[in-house]
């Protein structure tokens, strides 16, 4: 079973969070800017992108906090 880790566009709901846990494993939620970051089985992608209400789905990437200051 080969797993991938995606970000799903999608409103932030309960009903639209239930239709997209029915696919995949929701990891994070990240609502100020309206995405689930999920992970499901590569073959089960193209379902998560027929669910209403989904938009984009993108490859995960990883993302620091970490701040720079110039001096």
């Amino acid at each position: 079973m080969d797993r991938v880790e995606i970000m799903v566009e999608a409103m932030q709901s309960p009903e639209q969070e239930w239709k997209i846990s029915e696919i995949a494993k929701i990891k994070y939620r990240l609502p100020a800017i309206g995405l689930y970051v999920v992970e499901v089985c590569r073959s089960r992608v193209n379902c998560l992108k027929a669910v209403d209400g989904v938009g984009n789905i993108m490859a995960n990437a990883v993302v620091s906090t970490q701040i720079s200051y110039c001096a």
